[in-house]
């Protein structure tokens, strides 16, 4: 349930009394749906779950004014009340509409069930509102956990049988656009997804160009975000440094104070392939990784 009201969050700001509405009406629906905090998630489908537009409809109604004897009113609602409904309403309609209603307003079609190799490709989403582009990374996030998640109760089943154990790698490229401080539980989502995938049999794997592009537009964000970024990158055991611009070594030495001045200013120089890596309890190498032209060409030169 934290998950979806943090995906409302993420879309748009909620203050507590609004955060306590939306959530209210969240464990209302599900339940009409037969889904409780103690169901096993991992055996729904999409279509099990409700839509926005049920929210939507499950909140119209209660908030609906009624007319009787020349008065308006509302039953069980006051004025107040009402007043914050008509305004979560009005957020969430905009799921109604074009865009945003075919993203976000109806069934996934996705089966991760039978599918080896999933990418999401987000290329052709940056036309979308700042908000509704932190609401589906958020989105993608979820999906990457619940399929983790999963995963789980099916290792369980093959305990015994090493060769039957699912094995699953969440890789996400340009991560500096999912650890933005302005969209609200994301940065939570990643610092718990690096803290159980290993023991769910999975791992993340990051990767961005430069390390200042992970920092908050908002300076008043900066020493809250640093905090988690760097609790976020202590818990992960393989870090890999390529070669780095000279305006980027102020933020890695902020954000990954494992490695020295030395050693970071060190990767200024690198060429093509070369890379510093550190191995979390055994310290640090340089490697040089070659790629056979063939490979190039499967990924289009490498560009």
């Amino acid at each position: 349930m934290s998950r979806v009201l943090n995906f409302f969050k993420a879309y748009q700001h909620l203050d507590a009394e609004e955060t306590s509405i939306i959530l209210g009406e969240l464990e209302e629906l599900y339940a009409s749906y037969q889904i409780f905090p103690k169901t096993n998630l991992a055996q729904l489908n999409s279509e099990n779950y409700p839509k926005i537009s049920n929210l939507i409809h499950q909140m119209s109604e209660k908030s609906r004014v009624k007319t009787e004897g020349g008065r308006q009113y509302v039953e069980n609602m006051n004025a107040r009340t009402h007043a914050q409904y008509t305004k979560l309403i009005a957020i969430l309609k905009a799921f109604e509409r074009d865009t945003l209603r075919r993203i976000f307003n109806q069934h996934s079609s996705i089966n991760l069930k039978e599918l080896q190799f999933v990418v999401f490709d987000l290329s052709k989403m940056q036309g979308l509102p700042q908000e509704a582009l932190n609401a589906l990374l958020f989105n993608v996030l979820t999906i990457m956990w619940q399929e983790v998640y999963r995963n789980r109760f099916i290792n369980q089943d093959v305990l015994k049988d090493a060769e039957k154990r699912k094995y699953i790698i969440c890789v996400i490229d340009e991560a500096h656009r999912f650890f933005k401080s302005e969209q609200e539980g994301t940065m939570d989502f990643i610092s718990l997804m690096v803290r159980q995938a290993r023991k769910n049999s999975a791992a993340l794997w990051m990767a961005s160009q430069s390390a200042r592009d992970f920092y908050p537009t908002v300076s008043s964000n900066r020493g809250k975000f640093v905090d988690q970024m760097q609790s976020i990158f202590a818990l992960v055991p393989y870090k890999v440094l390529m070669k780095q611009d000279q305006s980027d070594v102020r933020y890695l030495q902020e954000l990954l104070p494992s490695f020295t001045d030395n050693e970071i200013a060190s990767t200024l120089s690198f060429d093509r392939g070369q890379m510093l890596i550190e191995v979390a309890g055994e310290g640090k190498i340089i490697v040089n990784r070659f790629i056979h032209p063939e490979y190039l060409e499967l990924f289009g030169g490498g560009r």
